[in-house]
């Protein structure tokens, strides 16, 4: 009985470490998540035509324009995938990182091992949540053309089998792994500078803010290309008698690059910064203070 009981215990335990990431970033989704549907419209806008007339043309009117032709509907479309991702992805990562992190600090010094401990994580959470940002980007960008994320996963197997509902993931594994090394390490070591001064207390909200608020910056400027890259191979949808118009996460990188040159891997970076930056510090302050519940 002893033994069942500990087992017990070390479940909930893990369940518990599961679920504050999982609820952390959830909850930043809630505020963020109209921020990812504009991001999302005008990184795809003129995909390898850069002569094209924009429809969007910055933040502001991108969302007046969604607001005003598909409601609150249409600004909010993809929230209950984009609330499943959050949950599969940044709990997975999170979870996976606190478990890497001691293990990987026993054997090299700590910025490695956190900056390791990131990439490995954000690999693992990608694998696990490709399906959910698949079906989140559809929506975002396609709302017209399904009814809900039943209809959505439907079409996907429909054309491609199960397999289809990992269309992208190689994509969205570089881009979490690049992220996820780049936005903990950085985390970490931005929080253990600033609590190096009495003004920044370990476990004070002001040290949690000030911290993921550096991180932010970093990770748009690493994310950002793949994140295009990301998007624009989620998007894509097969069509009969006609080659994909990319192969691969390489081939989608430098089609980007040569056609559209460095802006546009860069495309919607600003609007890319305007979710990351409130939803990075959002999920972090979120998750400091659930730990606190310990």
């Amino acid at each position: 009985i002893t033994h069942t009981i500990r087992l017990v215990r070390m479940a909930l335990q893990h369940l518990r470490d599961f679920l504050q990431g999982a609820f952390a970033t959830m909850g930043a989704v809630l505020f963020t998540n109209p921020i990812d549907v504009m991001k999302t419209r005008m990184q795809l806008q003129g995909e390898l035509k850069p002569g094209q007339v924009r429809l969007y043309t910055n933040p502001i009117q991108t969302l007046r324009h969604i607001f005003k032709n598909e409601g609150i509907r249409g600004v909010q479309s993809g929230l209950g995938p984009a609330l499943l991702y959050q949950c599969a992805m940044n709990g997975t990562r999170f979870y996976t990182y606190d478990t890497l992190k001691p293990i990987a600090s026993s054997f090299i010094s700590l910025y490695p091992a956190t900056l390791i401990s990131g990439l490995t994580s954000g690999a693992f959470a990608a694998l696990i949540s490709s399906p959910f940002a698949l079906i989140k980007t559809r929506l975002q960008t396609q709302s017209s053309q399904y009814k809900n994320t039943q209809d959505v996963i439907t079409s996907l197997i429909k054309q491609d089998g199960v397999r289809g509902l990992w269309r992208g993931a190689t994509a969205s594994m570089v881009r979490l792994s690049i992220g996820g090394g780049v936005q903990l390490s950085t985390y970490d070591r931005t929080k253990s500078i600033f609590t190096s001064s009495s003004y920044f207390p370990s476990d004070s909200i002001r040290t949690h803010f000030c911290s993921s608020f550096v991180t932010s910056f970093a990770v748009t400027l690493c994310m950002n290309p793949f994140d295009v890259v990301s998007t624009r191979l989620y998007n894509q949808k097969p069509i009969p008698g006609q080659p994909p118009m990319y192969r691969n996460l390489v081939d989608c990188l430098t089609k980007t690059l040569r056609i559209e040159g460095i802006r546009g891997l860069y495309k919607g970076a600003f609007e890319n910064y305007l979710r990351l930056g409130p939803h990075t510090v959002l999920t972090f302050v979120f998750w400091e203070q659930l730990k606190k519940l310990n």
